[in-house]
């Protein structure tokens, strides 16, 4: 079953993959101009609406359908690209973001040092 997509990248449950994600969080800002007055605290004005960013995590196990070192590629290709992409999760639409930044924390490995369970930290941000 599809839980949501970013671009080409689909997350899904199933009975042979788990890969979602975990922890969404959403922060919405406003932009502004701090104007200086002398002898008096400075004034701040309202320019308008930020971007917002949206961080979650990732955890990619082999034994739960998915390659961790072969999904990393295609997330370092979609955050090299630039391109913008909707992120559908459910029945939320949340607009055209771009893959800012990605991490990852290699937790487990096979006795052969193949690498089976990564965790990978995300952030987009907002494109319009």
């Amino acid at each position: 079953m599809i839980v949501g997509t970013f671009g080409n990248i689909v997350f899904e449950v199933s009975d042979q993959v788990v890969h979602t994600i975990l922890g969404l969080k959403r922060t919405v800002k406003a932009r502004y101009a701090k104007h200086t007055i002398i002898s008096k605290k400075p004034v701040l004005e309202f320019l308008g609406p930020d971007l917002s960013d949206l961080n979650f995590e990732i955890h990619l196990h082999a034994g739960l359908g998915i390659n961790p070192r072969d999904y990393m590629l295609i997330m370092y290709h979609v955050v090299h690209s630039g391109k913008a992409y909707r992120l559908n999760l459910g029945e939320h639409r949340f607009g055209e973001y771009v893959l800012e930044e990605v991490s990852e924390d290699w937790e487990k490995f096979t006795t052969e040092g193949n690498l089976i369970y990564l965790k990978c930290s995300v952030k987009l941000r907002e494109y319009s």
